[in-house]
């Protein structure tokens, strides 16, 4: 069997050598240049075709790479440890995991599954591993506390050819004159770069050869600094991560279960704080999105019944007021949220329809951005904005913010075709990619949202894990104040929204001794001010932070003293609700837009002040206290 990125190569494979000199190539001493993207170079569109179909029948490792290859297959080099296992080179050899050196003993080679075609390039395969024991022939290394074997030395042990050459390419095969030519130097290098990482490109040299500059990299989380041993969840309120997450495929399933909606129904009825966000919810959308006669509500029903075929963009005549955001996306999430806790099924079903031909009408865009190759990206203007490798940039055009959130809050009312959908967008837009902390955890969401589905990236997603425990350890200090390294990341709330999904799947990093102290050590605001100094400026600050925070630990005394001073005289358990309701039924759209009152939400990277969701009533501080 041979790998979905290898069928139909082989022609063109063989077609390569006397191709390379027709057209523009690189040349020694000069920079590079955009090249023929079906010749095979490195860093084309057609490069790592090429540069696998060479080893499609070697057991093949590189030096620095934590991807080996089996038979044309890449696969992790240890399934216990895959961030952070790679090939090792001691004394001119090259070592790997024992558990990878079993492969060349396998006499069929069976993936799990195949890759999506539009993901061949970038598909990390899953193949049962024999167990091997190392003869005494085999020499030995300890790496971290794990058995690594000389694989050129394994390879030897079984009789078969092996291949090892300047670069550090150790390559195992029945094949006795298997090579690299003179005139195949390039492909070699193609070869290479499909050893490269979301996080590292193995040798640089080769790169630079192609690219005018390295592509933009996936961030290393730094180690651990905190120990679990040192977390402390006295407190922590664990009604609010909800029930157990239900199989793959059925919403919600992110921030709770289907089975636990009649208990926050229920929770919202008694929470003052939760029945205003819902009024303005209400009040915001009844004179925009649902009215005909606007441009929101007209762009609803466009959307609702298919009829917008184009990518919209950040909205035209926007009705609510908004920054930082995907103005439909956005909307569209927060009103399937609002739907699923108000029992709203009819506009439940519209803002499900709307969602799913949001991202039908955006997905060819998707697909062009991502057929681009880091050669293209460097030379391409327009596509500059974008990387093989990193979030940032493919999260701003499918509304990454959003993305997860839209399909567990709508999945509800989706059909199994609008789902599907959503999960192959998420899948081409998240699949061996890597986000920046902050907002960039959108990322971890949307992955969440398809965990256990065709196309979920498991590796993905353990080093947003990672990440998002790197930010509590390097981001704040031990007194819970941001340190300059966390302050770059923005703001917090997908921070949290990440460390809820974590938590609710045996993850729980709320216990960490500076998040613990992250309210400790707000400064308070002064007596009379709105919002605080910070509170505007996407900081740690934010009012729906503080509140979320305070949902899950409901006696932290600094969330009450911060939000009583920062809402002087307002007591949201003794409020007025009908008087409240009355007063936004009589406010207007462009009334409503002036006083820049926003949707409340959870897809928004702060400004916002209410989340729905995690709103609860305060308590005033006694005198004294």
């Amino acid at each position: 069997m041979k790998p979905a990125c290898l069928r139909g190569i082989a022609a063109l494979f063989f077609a390569l050598v006397g191709a390379f000199n027709a057209q523009a190539q690189p040349v020694a001493g000069q920079p590079p240049t955009l090249l023929p993207q079906e010749q095979g170079w490195a860093y084309t569109r057609t490069g790592i075709a090429s540069g696998v179909y060479k080893i499609s029948d070697q057991f093949a490792v590189f030096p620095g790479s934590r991807y080996g290859f089996v038979k044309g297959f890449r696969v992790p080099l240890d399934d216990q440890d895959p961030l952070h296992t790679e090939a090792v080179l001691q004394d001119g050899q090259v070592y790997v995991p024992v558990s990878f050196a079993g492969y060349p003993t396998l006499k069929e080679i069976k993936p799990d599954a195949p890759s999506p075609a539009f993901l061949r390039d970038r598909w990390v395969y899953q193949i049962p591993r024999p167990a091997y024991t190392p003869p005494p022939a085999v020499h030995t290394l300890q790496v971290n506390g794990k058995t690594y074997v000389d694989f050129a030395d394994v390879g030897h042990a079984l009789g078969l050819h092996v291949f090892e050459d300047e670069t550090g390419l150790v390559c195992l095969g029945e094949k006795p004159d298997f090579n690299y030519t003179t005139h195949e130097l390039n492909i070699r290098d193609a070869t290479l770069s499909a050893f490269d990482t979301p996080e590292k490109i193995v040798d640089p040299k080769i790169a630079l050869k192609y690219l005018s500059n390295l592509p933009a990299l996936a961030p290393m989380p730094k180690p651990p600094a905190i120990p679990l041993t040192a977390y402390n969840l006295a407190g922590f309120n664990f009604k609010m991560l909800g029930g157990k997450v239900p199989p793959p495929g059925v919403y919600p399933r992110l921030l709770f279960s289907p089975e636990d909606l009649p208990g926050i129904q229920e929770r919202l009825k008694q929470t003052n704080a939760m029945q205003m966000a819902l009024a303005e919810m209400d009040a915001l959308f009844a004179v925009t999105w649902w009215d005909k006669t606007t441009p929101d509500g007209q762009m609803f029903l466009k959307l609702a019944q298919g009829e917008m075929t184009e990518y919209t963009g950040e909205g035209k005549g926007a009705g609510i007021y908004s920054s930082n955001v995907n103005y439909p996306a956005n909307c569209l999430t927060s009103m399937a949220l609002f739907c699923l806790l108000s029992g709203d099924e009819d506009h439940g079903k519209m803002a499900a329809n709307a969602i799913y031909n949001y991202y039908k009408a955006l997905e060819p865009k998707l697909d062009k951005v991502l057929a681009a190759s880091d050669n293209e990206i460097a030379f391409t203007p327009e596509l500059a904005g974008y990387s093989t490798r990193q979030w940032q940039g493919v999260d701003k055009l499918v509304s990454g913010l959003d993305a997860g959130l839209a399909l567990d809050f709508a999945g509800t009312w989706m059909t199994p075709e609008q789902k599907d959908l959503m999960r192959r967008v998420i899948v081409k837009a998240t699949y061996g990619r890597r986000p920046t902390a902050g907002a960039g955890l959108g990322h971890l969401l949307a992955l969440a949202a398809i965990e256990g589905l065709p196309g979920y990236d498991a590796e993905g997603y353990a080093a947003d894990a990672e990440l998002a425990r790197s930010f509590l350890d390097w981001g704040f200090d031990e007194k819970g104040q941001l340190t300059a390294e966390g302050a770059q990341a923005g703001n917090l709330q997908f921070q949290l929204l990440a460390m809820v999904v974590l938590a609710r799947r045996n993850d729980n990093l709320w216990g960490h001794p500076h998040w613990r102290n992250f309210l400790n050590g707000v400064p308070t605001p002064a007596p009379g001010a709105n919002s605080g100094a910070a509170a505007s400026d996407g900081g740690p600050y934010d009012t729906q932070t503080i509140l979320e925070y305070h949902a899950f630990y409901p006696d932290n005394t600094a969330a009450d003293r911060i939000l009583s001073q920062r809402f002087p005289g307002f007591n949201p358990a003794k409020s007025d609700l009908t008087l409240f309701t009355a007063q936004l039924a009589r406010e207007s759209a462009v009334h409503m837009r002036q006083l820049k009152l926003r949707l409340p939400g959870l897809s928004s990277p702060g400004y916002v002040q209410q989340s729905l969701l995690y709103d609860t009533d305060w308590k005033l501080p006694v005198l004294g206290e």
